[in-house]
């Protein structure tokens, strides 16, 4: 890859690596994780392991070294969001199987299945976290959710956009889109008075 891009891709993969980062903030002074999707984070560690594999395959370092970080960060939220929820052991189960499904599926599956999940991940990572917001909206509720983590990942995902362009890589194109108009969309939802 050319160095330019690999600089931007850094970039890219640096705000979104942090994303966890906010949440994590917030749910430990709230105490609570009052409207904050589990499995919204549960997807996202997903979404950061098969991209670590995916960029390993197609030799990405930026991808690869800021998607293993930002797995390490979100499998720290959702320890916390699990063993708030449940307890650590079911956290440590989530995250252990999380980490062996998505990096086998991602490295060791054809172009097609890897394709097929790549842009499930990506376009299911949100949902929850929409429908969860909606309806705290609809009763009124204030919710935990980061504010700041969305627009990281609406600045992140335009970086990734443009990577994807300059690199041919249509994968990070397509699937940074979605990951820009679902971040909105929770943006909007989250920024509603209630």
């Amino acid at each position: 890859m050319n160095p330019a891009y690999e600089i931007l891709g850094f970039v890219a993969g640096t705000l979104g690596l942090s994303i966890a980062v906010p949440q994590l903030l917030r749910i430990l002074k709230a105490k609570t994780h009052e409207g904050v999707s589990i499995l919204t984070w549960v997807i996202a560690l997903s979404n950061f392991a098969i991209w670590a594999s995916y960029s390993a395959k197609y030799n990405s370092i930026s991808q690869l070294v800021t998607n293993s970080i930002a797995w390490v960060l979100t499998a720290i939220l959702v320890y916390v969001l699990i063993k708030q929820a449940r307890n650590a052991t079911t956290a440590l189960f989530v995250i252990i199987t999380s980490a062996l499904v998505m990096v086998g599926l991602g490295y060791y599956s054809n172009e097609i299945v890897m394709t097929v999940a790549l842009f499930l991940i990506v376009f299911s990572v949100r949902i929850p976290q929409i429908l969860s917001s909606i309806n705290h909206y609809k009763k009124h509720k204030q919710t935990t959710v980061s504010k700041t983590t969305y627009l990281l990942t609406v600045f992140s995902s335009v970086g990734w956009v443009t990577y994807g362009v300059l690199t041919g890589l249509w994968h990070n194109v397509i699937a940074s889109s979605i990951a820009i108009i679902t971040s909105l969309i929770v943006l909007w939802i989250e920024t509603r008075k209630r």
